[in-house]
């Protein structure tokens, strides 16, 4: 039923609670897993604050740095498991919308991601990624909330 699997991975370990449900599903299903990472940009979103590009820049690349090692990680423990994973790290673009065309253009057929489970106006403040991928994706989306851990 489904043969790719796309699990959005920011480096928090929330976004890591989709792991267990992404190698259950692959496992019944002999699917890959498809590691995603968004990196910001952070000359766009910091730079009218920040008093120094070159302080940012650096920044920027030990995110990069500490993420990409954070994925390889990742990636050799579902492979270690007899898993098919891939890496993507997609540059500098705003999350939701990286992951749907990336999805799109991948041949993506199942989605899973986590979310805080913000309502009202935290939600309204924050925004949602998890939010603009459920309602623009045009395949399935598994939304794991953090009290929802037991993949069974």
């Amino acid at each position: 039923m489904f043969k790719k699997i796309l699990v959005p991975l920011d480096g928090s370990a929330l976004a890591e609670l989709a792991l267990p449900y992404a190698r259950e599903i692959a496992k019944s299903n002999d699917a890959e897993i498809v590691l995603v990472y968004v990196e910001e940009d952070y000359s766009t979103r910091y730079y009218p604050y920040a008093m120094d590009m070159a302080i940012l820049m650096e920044v920027a690349e030990s995110t990069r740095a500490e993420m990409n090692n954070n994925l390889q990680k990742k990636a050799e423990l579902l492979m270690e498991a007899g898993f098919k994973t891939h890496l993507a790290i997609l540059k500098n673009r705003n999350p939701a919308e990286a992951i749907l065309e990336y999805v799109e253009q991948s041949n993506v057929d199942l989605i899973i991601i986590t979310t805080h489970g913000y309502t009202g106006a935290t939600r309204f403040f924050i925004g949602s990624v998890t939010d603009r991928i459920v309602n623009h994706a045009k395949i399935p989306v598994l939304v794991i909330r953090p009290e929802s851990t037991d993949p069974v």
